[in-house]
């Protein structure tokens, strides 16, 4: 119990402040991160956990933040795919003084990349490109099995990435494996 109410004291005694859900709303705009959102607000990550759990006004200004960008870019992605027209106003003055005005439609040709990707989101079944590359190996030597063990033991010589490449590729191939013994 103590522990709850020592934790309860530290986010209840947070720095969260009269306009910080307006900034939060402004910053979810770009699609920020709750550690990103740490840092901006010089809090602990799970203190924003907190708000979000237990501050509606914040995570109401977080929410409404990512939904406005997100919907402002989606209509921006559907005008492109289809072309869209605007006016286009330019002022002049000649050396006279006298100012003039010429106002003209332009007109966006469709985006036929934009198209493509809009239609791949909205109806995956009917426009997924489908990417399938097969690859075969013929070898015909033999795989010392002890000497790649030996090396796998000292992982400080491969990359995380080489590492989580191994164990995806571990993990798929005793899956497949699984029923064969």
């Amino acid at each position: 119990m103590y522990r709850q109410d020592n934790r309860q004291r530290k986010f209840s005694s947070s720095k969260w402040k009269e306009g910080m859900a307006e900034q939060t709303y402004r910053y979810s705009l770009l699609g920020v991160t709750y550690r990103q959102l740490a840092i901006f607000f010089k809090v602990d990550i799970d203190t924003i956990s907190y708000w979000m759990i237990n501050n509606p006004e914040f995570i109401e200004a977080f929410n409404r933040g990512k939904a406005e960008a997100d919907a402002n870019v989606v209509e921006a992605w559907y005008k492109r795919a289809l072309g869209y027209d605007y006016i286009e106003t330019k002022t002049y003055t000649n050396k006279n003084g006298e100012v003039s005005t010429e106002v003209t439609t332009k007109h966006v040709p469709p985006d036929t990349m934009a198209f493509v990707k809009w239609m791949n989101v909205r109806q995956r079944e009917n426009w997924a490109e489908i990417s399938k590359t097969e690859h075969s190996i013929n070898y015909s030597g033999t795989i010392d099995i002890k000497y790649v063990a030996d090396q796998l033991k000292d992982t400080s010589k491969f990359s995380d990435e080489d590492l989580q490449f191994a164990l995806k590729y571990s993990l798929k191939q005793l899956a497949e494996h699984a029923g064969n013994n």
